[in-house]
């Protein structure tokens, strides 16, 4: 789960329109550690401090570089938006925890707050909308596009994936699967996240069609945020922790913060700037990589 593995879990409700459900899945293309010419540069990690936080964690980053997340401090979660160098604390009113999950060029804020249930919503322009899947307790709000499309999923415990577009919303799941999560959402309209059948597997949905995403060897792979040119990051579990990973030009690069015993890629920028976080010292630490 993206976000609320690290939260207490570890504005107007927009109407329901028509409700769609994609092709079929494709055969499983695994990400392979294949080099046809030469491997792209050793990851650099840079962990970073929210100011006055006891632990954060980094969930999307813009193509001008503005990152988004969440963090703990005075008994509660907050979201937060780091601009440069001035960080700005996003708190939903009255709810008793926010985080925010995904940010688009604009700087349209997305993400989840709890406040008599778990809610979406969208932050623009410095006024707050609450996204609600009708008849739903439970929906978060993960991604949003440079068109202003939503994306999300709802029901935690058995979660399906929603669309949000012009005050509509349509219906996802990955067909045959029992659990769906829907992650990011990429700058052309590209959905990325992670399903269960009989294990967890990542999964892109390109232009209505589903194709699986398998790191090798690993029991279970996540993919959380993809490029315009169809780079990929995530994480995967090999049996004792996750582990970060990056498909670059169709090769894989995995990777462990400094110190970790579990490390996590929730975003990526079309520059290639990847956030997310890592657990050292029994906290979650935000970090950059370039």
């Amino acid at each position: 789960m993206k976000a609320l593995a690290i939260a207490a879990l570890c504005g107007a409700a927009l109407a329901l329109g028509c409700a769609e459900r994609p092709g079929p899945v494709e055969p499983t293309h695994p990400l392979t550690t294949d080099v046809a010419a030469a491997a792209p540069a050793p990851l650099t990690i840079t962990p970073f401090e929210v100011p006055g936080a006891r632990d954060a964690f980094a969930s999307g980053i813009n193509p001008q570089g503005d990152i988004v997340g969440g963090y703990f401090a005075a008994g509660g979660y907050h979201g937060f938006l780091r601009h440069g160098d001035t960080y700005t604390t996003i708190d939903v009113p009255g709810a008793s925890e926010t985080e925010a999950l995904g940010i688009n060029p604009q700087g349209d804020v997305v993400g989840f707050s709890i406040a008599g249930g778990i809610h979406g919503f969208l932050l623009h322009a410095g006024a707050f909308t609450t996204i609600d899947v009708p008849g739903q307790t439970e929906t978060l709000a993960t991604g949003i596009d440079q068109q202003g499309d939503v994306l999300g999923y709802y029901n935690v415990s058995a979660p399906h994936g929603f669309l949000l577009h012009d005050g509509n919303y349509s219906l996802i799941d990955v067909p045959g699967a029992f659990y769906n999560e829907f992650h990011g959402i990429g700058l052309q309209g590209d959905i990325v996240g992670g399903y269960t059948t009989l294990g967890t597997h990542g999964f892109v949905l390109h232009q209505g069609t589903f194709t699986t995403v398998d790191v090798p060897g690993a029991f279970n792979t996540d993919v959380s945020g993809i490029t315009p040119r169809g780079d990929l990051v995530g994480y995967y579990n090999d049996g004792p922790t996750d582990h970060g990973f990056v498909r670059r030009q169709g090769t894989l690069t995995t990777f462990d913060g400094p110190g970790s015993t579990l490390t996590r890629a929730l975003g990526i920028n079309p520059r290639g700037v990847i956030v997310g976080y890592y657990v050292s010292g029994g906290l979650p630490h935000p970090f950059v990589a370039h």
